[in-house]
Order: C-alpha cells, then sequence, then structure tokens
C-alpha cells in the first residue's frame, strides 16, 4: 500500500513512467532475479530461469491499454516471458488519484500479487506457489520511480528504495530481511481476508 504525493505525476506510457518496484525473495534463498550472461551462455536458460527462483514487478497505475504502454502492461515483469501473473486470481489492484496526470496529483496503490518459489513463465499449473506462513522470513525490497520533466531541458528523475540498495531489479541477495508476524485478529477487525497476502496488508495498517 502506497500513499503518494507527486508535483507531476507522469503516466502517459512514453519512456519512465512513474512507479512503485517491488521484489520479493519468498523462501529467502537469494540469487538472481535477471539472469545474466555471466550465469549462463544459453539464451533459452537464461530466458527460463529469469524470474523464476525471485520476483520484481514494476507497477505502474492507472493502468492502460497495453498497446499505448509501451506493451508493459501495469504490472510490468520485463525479466519474464509470463503473460499471466498480471491476471486474477495471482494479481489485482486497487487505485485511486486527486489531481490529475501530468500535473499535481495525490495517488494512493494497493497491489495484491502471488509469489512462487518456482514460477514457470508457461503456467501457473507448472509453478510452485509460496504460502506465507507467520515467524518465516522473506527477502523483500522496493523502489519508487518519480520521472518528472519540466520542459525539454527540465528533466529530473529519483529513485528511493527500502535498503538502499539499487539491485533489486537483478538479484535477490541485496533484499531486506523481513519477519512475517502473527496477527491476533480479535485485538483489530479488519476487513481483509486470513490469507497470506491480507495478513501483510493489515499489519501495514496498523500504527
Amino acid at each position: 500500500m502506497m500513499e503518494r504525493l507527486d508535483d507531476v505525476y507522469d503516466r502517459d506510457g512514453e519512456g519512465h513512467d512513474d512507479g512503485w518496484e517491488i521484489q520479493v525473495d519468498a523462501d529467502h534463498g537469494g540469487g538472481s532475479i535477471w539472469v545474466s550472461t555471466y550465469e549462463s551462455s544459453v539464451e533459452q536458460e537464461r530466458a527460463f530461469d529469469s524470474g523464476r527462483w525471485n520476483q520484481a514487478w514494476r507497477f505502474a497505475l492507472p493502468p492502460l491499454e497495453r498497446e499505448a504502454d509501451n506493451n508493459r502492461g501495469w504490472k510490468w515483469f520485463w525479466m519474464s516471458q509470463a503473460t499471466w501473473t498480471d491476471e486474477l486470481p495471482w494479481s489485482d489492484f486497487g487505485f485511486r488519484m486527486e489531481g490529475e496526470i501530468g500535473g499535481k496529483a495525490t495517488t494512493y496503490h494497493e497491489y495484491m500479487t502471488a509469489v512462487w518459489d518456482d514460477l514457470d513463465w508457461r503456467s501457473a499449473e507448472d509453478s510452485k506457489e509460496h504460502d506465507l506462513e507467520a515467524f518465516e522470513v522473506i527477502g523483500l525490497n522496493w523502489g519508487v520511480h518519480d520521472f518528472d520533466v519540466l520542459g525539454a531541458d527540465n528533466p529530473r528523475e529519483g529513485y528511493w528504495t527500502l535498503n538502499g540498495a539499487d539491485d533489486g531489479w537483478r538479484t535477490a541477495n541485496s533484499a531486506a530481511d523481513f519477519l512475517l508476524a502473527p496477527v491476533d485478529y480479535s485485538e483489530q477487525p479488519t476487513g481483509v481476508e486470513e490469507v497470506s497476502w491480507g495478513r501483510i496488508k493489515e499489519a501495514f495498517l496498523r500504527p
């Protein structure tokens, strides 16, 4: 979940749009998200293994028609060939904007995504989903992209990350450790379901 105040909210599908990038290493195993030629000289192996054991997504809202968005979509998983991971029941989003695209805006983002121990780009049936459980440690990092162009001679670019590492798109080795704490629903009622992504959402709501 994110509330974002931006003096220029860029979301036109051209070049770099403002967005939120999230990297997840669900089984805390580390390793590559994007597999380089140094790790495998076989192109087919690199394509199959990138995004397989750890995932990184770039979220950009509101959603645009794919052909108007450089074929990226609202949940861009560029290191993988998977085309189904941004659809229900594996992903969903909520979004609200006060203001306008290209101008000052406050935006509210909420995302749900499944995470995977072994993601086979061909289908969910060929993949192994990770079931997040209380007291386990996962690897997590995120980065906030802010691309502002205030005229041809005044481009501005910002990128803020959770732990200062700027290579979360490439590797899970730099992810921060997160302990998944249990949630006592008797203390604080919540509208989320008692599933793993719901427990994470509820934890963010706590003061």
